[in-house]
């Protein structure tokens, strides 16, 4: 059986549904509602919808057809009028049957990312857990908001977890055993070689070494200095900054959504806290990715996203949101096309905007890096370990843990020294260099001439402010002067010097001229005395 391209809206009192499914038999059609629960059948159709409420089955429901469009729509009676249904949006998890939600190996201190039911309930409670109500709760006895701030997990267990069960990646670090079926096939995606044989902080370590390796000082300077699309980077309007009339899913992602797993997750707290920062970490490289193609995918997209994300390339897990930030900070000024501090800070302000905006836009964010993914050879195999993972789960994540996220996001600072690349002392440096080159120049000329640097003149250890360089230059241009009207005389000397050397060698020429002109008229007198005497 096909699941049908579907559409819910409600308003007080009536759920609609909108089902679009041609060249059906409309006389075969079949609704069937029941508590929270809407069924739709006919052939080769099937729809199981599992509602966030309760619906019921009374006359004053109805559905018709519509031949030109090929659709049913159908309006359902609410048992409550008044009540809002949450997250009609998320079309993999009202797809997601109730006992497939907490289909999982039980063990204790679970945290539940689904909604509740007395079966869940039950189930939760004999793992020490309770599941709570609303919205989309993961019913956990995490009640209490997480401080991002602060390492969720102790180091010493999680080494001691590496060297017992090996290292593990991929969504909430439930995967092992990669390297050795896949890696040769896909290692030139991964910076991390060999990852079965380390552990988190072995890859960490490594992770700093490579990228500070990687850094370019001349790559930064030029870009702050001397890049002209920096500015219009910076002015682009990304779709987020206006999201007065809400966030649409097109289509596209819809229909992606449709194709999902229909699955849920059971996390513990070291695992919810992993899942949530390598949340901010993908987010990251997506909104630098949008912000500098300016919208519009290309095929480096994959490239650009898996990159940046340390989640995807290193297969890395973090334990507190500094950590994250900063990290994100360093690739992108390691690794992309514009690697540019002011570019960095406002993809900051777009994570901060995307996270506020709740649930509904990440997974419209996680969708499209999902396609990206795709078209990406081949770099499909991180959609794979964590982007469809992703893409199911934040439709069951808690609306309280994403908006208190996303309040630590606005409070983080990042400073250039916080990223260990020496910024401040590289810019330093490349400043004094301008300054002594271009003297008082104004910053548009040192930033226009900035590919004129000689890095290998010596810079002055004089302070801008100091008054003995103005005294130094006032007695240069005294100095000038005087070489000035010096080089005026001598100039004037070898004028005159060139004159009468002109005129000295003009009478000598004149000499010479008369003095051979007399020799020939010498020659032909002797001339005519020789022809004489022979007539004779």
């Amino acid at each position: 059986m096909l699941t049908p391209k579907f559409d819910l809206s409600q308003d007080d009192s009536f759920i609609t549904l909108i089902i679009y499914a041609p060249y059906t038999n409309v006389a075969e059609a079949q609704f069937h509602t029941e508590d929270q629960m809407i069924i739709f059948h006919s052939k080769p159709y099937y729809l199981r919808l599992h509602l966030p409420g309760r619906v019921l089955d009374d006359d004053r429901n109805e559905a018709a057809y519509d031949v030109d469009k090929g659709t049913y729509t159908a309006r359902i009676v609410k048992e409550t009028k008044g009540e809002v249904f949450e997250g009609l949006d998320m079309l993999t998890k009202l797809l997601t049957p109730p006992e497939a939600r907490w289909k999982s190996e039980l063990k204790p201190n679970l945290v539940e990312e689904i909604g509740s039911s007395d079966a869940i309930s039950e189930q939760t409670e004999m793992c020490g857990s309770s599941c709570g109500d609303g919205d989309n709760s993961e019913g956990t006895g995490l009640d209490d908001d997480i401080d991002w701030f602060i390492d969720q997990c102790d180091s010493s267990d999680t080494e001691t977890s590496d060297i017992m069960s090996g290292s593990k990646y991929g969504f909430a670090q439930r995967k092992s055993g990669f390297s050795q079926k896949l890696m040769l096939e896909f290692s030139d995606i991964f910076d991390v070689k060999d990852p079965d044989s380390l552990s988190s902080s072995e890859k960490k370590q490594k992770r700093h070494a490579h990228e500070a390796d990687h850094f370019n000082d001349d790559y930064y300077l030029a870009d702050l200095y001397d890049n002209s699309e920096i500015p219009d980077i910076l002015n682009f309007k990304p779709w987020w900054v206006d999201m007065s009339k809400g966030c649409t899913l097109t289509p596209e992602a819809k229909e992606k959504m449709l194709n999902l797993p229909k699955k849920s997750y059971l996390l513990d707290a070291e695992e919810l806290n992993g899942v949530y920062l390598g949340l901010v970490d993908l987010i990251f490289a997506y909104a630098y990715n949008h912000r500098v193609l300016y919208g519009e995918n290309n095929v480096e997209s994959g490239w650009t996203i898996a990159k940046l994300a340390s989640t995807l390339s290193w297969l890395g897990t973090f334990t507190c949101l500094r950590d994250v930030v900063v990290t994100c900070f360093r690739r992108a000024l390691v690794f992309p096309l514009y690697r540019n501090w002011d570019v960095c800070v406002k993809v900051l302000e777009d994570v901060r905007t995307l996270f506020a905006g709740g649930k509904k836009v990440l997974l419209k964010c996680l969708l499209d890096i999902h396609s990206c993914m795709i078209v990406s050879d081949p770099r499909f195999i991180f959609n794979d370990l964590y982007i469809t993972d992703y893409c199911v789960w934040i439709q069951s994540a808690r609306s309280k843990h994403i908006q208190s996220l996303a309040t630590a996001l606005q409070i983080l600072a990042v400073s250039k020294k916080d990223v260990g690349l020496d910024l401040e002392e590289l810019e330093l440096a490349a400043s004094m260099v301008l300054r002594e080159q271009e003297g008082d120049s104004g910053v548009e000329d040192i930033t226009h001439r900035v590919g004129q640097i000689d890095v290998g003149q010596p810079t002055s250890p004089l302070d801008s402010d100091d008054d003995s360089d103005q005294d130094q230059r006032k007695d240069k241009k005294e100095v000038t002067s005087e070489e000035e009207t010096e080089e005026s005389e001598d100039d004037s000397d070898d004028e005159d010097e060139e004159d009468s050397g002109d005129e000295e060698e003009s009478e000598h020429e004149y000499r010479e001229g008369k003095k051979e002109t007399e020799d020939v008229r010498d020659e032909d007198s002797d001339a005519v005395k020789v022809e004489s005497s022979g007539s004779k």
